[in-house]
């Protein structure tokens, strides 16, 4: 069930791009996915996070996503990496108010051992 509501949110998502900006009840749903036993579940909420991140909420979304790649392991754990750099670089770094945090969070995701080292 979780995962027909994750993609039916990504199909809605293709007609209605704010809803999940004007709906705020949906993103602690989509948040506790990403701790899911189920790879796929997991994936499919962090393909949504783009579309639900605003300057109010990057840092503690970036904490959030932190603390997952720190427990993931593999092609998950280079996907969040890829997904964080993503989403701060979106519209030119227009959702970075403070550079200085974004530093940082460079800082502790180039010391993020890959899925290769591992």
């Amino acid at each position: 069930l979780k995962y027909l509501g994750l993609v039916g949110f990504a199909s809605l998502l293709q007609s209605q791009p704010r809803v999940l900006h004007d709906h705020s009840e949906c993103k602690p749903l989509v948040l506790k996915c990403l701790s899911d036993e189920d790879v796929t579940i997991r994936t499919r909420s962090l393909g949504l996070l783009k579309f639900m991140t605003t300057q109010r909420i990057l840092v503690d979304l970036i904490s959030q996503l932190l603390g997952h790649v720190e427990a993931a392991s593999g092609e998950y754990r280079a996907e969040l990496v890829g997904e964080i750099l993503s989403i701060c670089s979106s519209d030119k770094y227009e959702l970075v108010v403070d550079f200085g945090w974004y530093m940082d969070v460079l800082v502790i995701l180039a010391g993020v051992r890959g899925a290769e080292s591992q």
